[in-house]
């Protein structure tokens, strides 16, 4: 029976947190696990967005690109 109760109880906290729970007098709401994936997807394209500026910057592209300004500046103090 113990055993029973221990499971259930292990069972209940999982099920809480793949949910979330929503705020309580003195506890704050915690997102479930669909949500904060989400978040991350979001936070993941963001970034991704990101790297392909810097991307862009590392290739000569005819004289805009950092890459460019430091390939002039390498040619002015060669």
């Amino acid at each position: 029976m113990r055993w029973t109760i221990r499971l259930l109880r292990g069972v209940d906290s999982f099920l809480d947190d793949w949910r979330g729970t929503e705020a309580r007098p003195g506890v704050p709401a915690r997102p479930g696990v669909l949500a904060r994936l989400g978040a991350l997807e979001l936070r993941v394209d963001e970034i991704a967005g990101r790297l392909g500026d810097v991307e862009r910057e590392l290739r000569l592209n005819g004289g805009t690109s950092l890459r460019d300004a430091v390939h002039r500046i390498e040619q002015r103090l060669g």
